[in-house]
């Protein structure tokens, strides 16, 4: 198991290496946020400028703060994930083909924590192991119902995606975010 928790570490160690990177976009980010809101209060003082004029620059300027707002939010999100001190790892495949084996293998627990079973699919649904210093393991088990609901739901709101018939479509963008 060293060499799988160590490359564990490793993958958290460079997700935090990269927030002063996050933090910095965030400020940049924010200080767009406030010229635009400074460029939106100096457009509500009046002026000799059409009224046509003034809405079309106040829809432009409506449009940017909006899109500014969403790029602070993506990075927010970004931030959020990159100090998390946890990582997820998605398993799925056939019945009988190694799934909790393998989860064995990462989270170095034995049957007991993480069962195989020689005639019943275990691991058929959403499973959570949770790794900490005191000798516990939480396993949260879902249905498919219960994974969509209260797992996957979650992630399409706070990410953005649509969700049709249990199908995610990814929000598109012209801003490229962190990788």
């Amino acid at each position: 198991m060293g060499e799988i928790s160590d490359r564990i570490e490793a993958l958290v160690a460079t997700r935090h290496g990269r927030l002063a990177e996050v933090d910095t976009e965030i400020g940049a980010w924010s200080e767009a946020e406030a010229g635009l809101a400074r460029i939106a209060k100096s457009l509500e003082a009046p002026t000799g400028r059409a009224e046509g004029a003034a809405a079309e620059e106040a829809a432009v300027l409506a449009g940017l703060r909006s899109e500014v707002a969403a790029m602070l939010e993506d990075l927010r999100a970004a931030r959020c994930r990159f100090a998390r001190p946890t990582i997820n790892i998605g398993v799925s495949g056939k019945a009988r083909v190694g799934k909790s084996t393998l989860l064995q293998s990462v989270s170095g627990r034995s049957d007991d924590q993480i069962p195989t079973g020689p005639h019943v699919p275990v691991t058929a649904v959403r499973s959570r192991i949770l790794q900490s210093d005191r000798p516990r393991v939480l396993l949260r088990m879902h249905s498919p119902e219960s994974f969509l609901t209260d797992v996957v739901a979650p992630y399409h709101r706070d990410l953005g995606l649509a969700d049709r018939a249990g199908v995610a479509r990814p929000r598109v963008s012209s801003a490229a975010g962190p990788g």
